[in-house]
């Protein structure tokens, strides 16, 4: 995922006239997601009103959760180059 652009109108689809709740904005959101994200996708439907959620949270969320997931696999690299240099 990268960086997303938010807009505070609801989402519609204009030429049919539907208009999506942010519950249902959201929701689909989520569920487009790969599996990778998965524990994180629970752990925001479990512990938050997606009705409530904007879609700037959410994403802002999800960005949050990207970085560290980036931050980690920085350091688990960082730390197979100290290994292959020591055993060398």
């Amino acid at each position: 995922m990268k960086y997303f652009a938010c807009s505070r109108e609801k989402p519609s689809i204009s030429g049919l006239g539907k208009t999506f709740d942010t519950d249902e904005v959201n929701i689909k959101i989520l569920k487009s997601l790969n599996r990778s994200w998965q524990p994180k996708v629970m752990a925001i439907t479990e512990s938050q009103n997606l009705e409530r959620m904007t879609m700037a949270t959410l994403f802002g969320k999800l960005i949050e959760h990207e970085l560290e997931l980036g931050r980690l696999n920085d350091e688990e690299d960082q730390g197979k180059k100290e290994e292959y240099c020591i055993q060398n």
